[in-house]
């Protein structure tokens, strides 16, 4: 179907009358995205004769905005019709989030053209390089096709070259790549309950054969030869207690097999590992054939009475483990009691159904080869939750501008409402159940070392009753940070194109700290202010590295960037120390794993570095007549590694 993009305005250079009859016979579909206006006459020629549900492809709803969506309504309204105003009803959030992620699956797993898809080979090489993932290779695969494979390093998942350099760190670790990134099989390892005997195991997957299209023609007329999906799946009840190898289609697929085995556990639960395995051996042309794409297992239980039968896999725990190893295990297993691990997946990721209002059991295991989790938003408390936390103040300009005197008030609330917090826990402490017998010692110990935060946060604060320095730099890093979170929120809106100014944005929810960010801020100014604080110890047992632990887009950078400010800022009122001059040097380094992380990171201090400077221009008997600098090194091919190279670099 052929996809007619309308212009800005109609008719343009359209035949309306030649182009409805098309539309008529499902032969091309519109595409609204450059349309803006259409008198009602023009309208009336392109859209006679069709209906709003009917005719909602070739119409091509899915690309109209609200606005034109809004005409056509009021246009078929107008026109004696039922418009079916559900059909173009703008999609929530939710809803245009789920369709991406479908669009995604589609794309990256398939298949994207239905279960029966055809794929044409003229525009896809191989199957293989149509679907990036979920792919099982067969168990013996063509020597060719591994050595071609293997020379190739776009086929090779390193980052980092093996025999010199990589762009990024410098020397790079030599490891060898494996043999093949494709494996024979996929699994998952589960436990169920002592009492069942047997389970519905279900496999599915998709095979492609070379066959005539039944719907895709060659410049001569007749079928075209496309890869033609053929859906395979099957189902039956595996008895427990041995090992079970059941072929799936035997007749089509004698060698790709579901084997199963299971063993009873101290407790006498189950635990069984279920593979999908493809032992079939890849031929020399049409190597996909013994592919399986989009493969799946599920189980259920066999006893129709009884669906929960899955229970929480033992946590691996060991007494021969370090001891630190051991007590982050403990904690984990504290804090995460509610999230139960139903099984581990062997090439796969798992999804696991609960039962409602049964949430330690489940009722169905099903292989993913896509994973996915809904991480909830996490939110700050404010005082209607915590009414400890009233009086804290949060906006930056605010604590920019106040006096030096009233500045400690106005952060103590923060603390009283973090130790009603604590004496809270430690009451849900007692009430803890004695099974397993750590988790009481190792509740305990999150609370020493959350009453340790506690005490940093109140050194934080009273170093800023006491230190002009650290006062002053506290004041300059929320001027700062208030300024650069009101000009990113502005360039952003002008890059959307839309018409804002920095009046309008320079409003206090705009400029405001979250509580967590305000808190890791102050526990950090004393170990960055005194050169000597036990904080930066060389003892390791005294020093100090912390790690915000919080969700994606939950406000870290924020609290890294206003520490940054802090530190540029008490480097220039400290002047001189050790012979080292504060306003020259490297005060900050930061690093990020990801190269697009590393570019989105350093566009984000970059504005806070201006946002620095800007202030250091307003007031540079205060902050030095040097400028604050920011630098960006991204690997040995494009930034000099040494200072030699960079002398020469500069000479350049």
């Amino acid at each position: 179907m052929e996809t007619v993009n309308l212009p800005a305005v109609l008719p343009g250079h359209l035949d309306l009358v030649a182009l409805n009859q098309q539309l008529r016979d499902c032969q091309a579909q519109l595409d609204w995205s450059l349309f803006e206006k259409a008198t009602d006459q023009d309208l009336a020629i392109l859209l006679a004769g069709l209906d709003m549900a009917q005719d909602e492809q070739v119409l091509g709803v899915d690309t109209m905005s609200e606005k034109i969506g809004d005409r056509l309504l009021t246009f078929f309204q107008n026109n004696g019709q039922d418009a079916h105003p559900t059909i173009l009803k703008k999609d929530s959030h939710f809803e245009l989030r789920q369709k991406l992620v479908e669009i995604i699956y589609k794309d990256l797993l398939g298949p994207a053209g239905g279960e029966s898809e055809e794929i044409d080979p003229d525009k896809e090489n191989s199957i293989r390089e149509r679907y990036l993932v979920g792919a099982i290779a067969p168990l013996i695969r063509n020597q060719k096709t591994e050595e071609s494979r293997e020379d190739d390093p776009s086929q090779q998942d390193n980052l980092a070259q093996t025999d010199k350099n990589s762009n990024d760190d410098g020397d790079s670790e030599n490891q060898a790549p494996p043999s093949s990134l494709f494996p024979s099989s996929l699994g998952l390892t589960f436990c169920v309950d002592a009492k069942e005997t047997a389970l519905t195991v279900t496999a599915r997957w998709g095979s492609y054969k070379k066959e005539k299209s039944s719907e895709l023609k060659t410049a001569s007329g007749d079928p075209k030869t496309v890869w033609k999906r053929h859906p395979q799946d099957g189902q039956r009840v595996l008895e427990l207690g041995k090992e079970v190898e059941w072929r799936v289609s035997p007749d089509d697929y004698p060698e790709v097999i579901v084997r199963l085995k299971s063993r009873r556990l101290p407790n006498q639960d189950w635990i069984i590992t279920a593979f999908l395995e493809n032992r079939q051996t890849e031929p020399r042309q049409n190597r996909d054939i013994a592919w399986l794409f989009q493969p799946e297992l599920t189980i259920t239980s066999a006893n129709p009475k009884e669906t929960a039968v899955f229970v929480r896999k033992p946590l691996p725990f060991s007494k021969k483990l370090d001891d630190a190893i051991r007590l982050e295990q403990e904690d984990l297993g504290l804090l995460y009691r509610h999230r139960l691990e139903f099984a581990v997946g062997h090439n796969a990721s798992i999804h696991a159904e609960t039962k409602p209002h049964q949430p330690n059991r489940a009722i169905r295991l099903q292989t993913a080869m896509i994973p996915a989790y809904e991480v909830p938003q996490t939110t700050p408390p404010d005082q209607t939750e915590i009414p400890q936390l009233k009086g804290l103040m949060l906006d930056m300009k605010v604590l920019a501008r106040v006096e030096a005197d009233a500045l400690p008030p106005l952060l103590y609330p923060l603390v009283e409402a973090y130790e009603s917090w604590i004496a809270i826990q430690e009451q849900q402490c007692e009430e803890l159940p004695t099974e397993p017998d750590y988790y009481r010692p190792a509740a305990q110990q999150n609370l020493s070392n959350c009453r340790r935060s506690l005490e940093r946060i109140r050194a934080g604060i009273q170093l800023l009753e006491t230190n002009p320095d650290a006062i002053a730099a506290f004041q300059f890093m929320n001027a700062a940070m208030a300024r650069q979170r009101v000009r990113s929120l502005y360039a952003e809106k002008v890059r959307r194109g839309e018409s804002v100014t920095l009046e309008s944005l320079d409003i206090t929810p705009n400029h405001s700290w979250r509580t967590f960010q305000l808190a890791f801020i102050l526990l950090n100014l004393p170990g960055l202010t005194d050169l000597h604080h036990s904080d930066r110890s060389v003892d390791s047992d005294k020093a100090i590295c912390d790690l915000l632990w919080f969700p994606t887009g939950g406000g870290k950078t924020e609290a890294y960037l206003g520490l940054t400010a802090y530190t540029l800022a008490i480097r220039r009122l400290q002047g001189t120390v050790a012979g080292h001059d504060g306003g020259h040097g490297v005060a900050v380094l930061m690093r990020y794993t990801l190269r697009l992380l590393t570019l989105q990171q350093f566009q984000r201090a970059t504005t806070l570095i201006c946002a620095c400077e800007s202030l250091r221009r307003e007031n540079p008997k205060l902050w030095g007549l040097e400028p604050f600098r920011i630098g960006l090194w991204v690997g040995n091919k494009s930034t000099p590694n040494r200072t030699k190279q960079s002398e020469e670099s500069i000479n350049q």
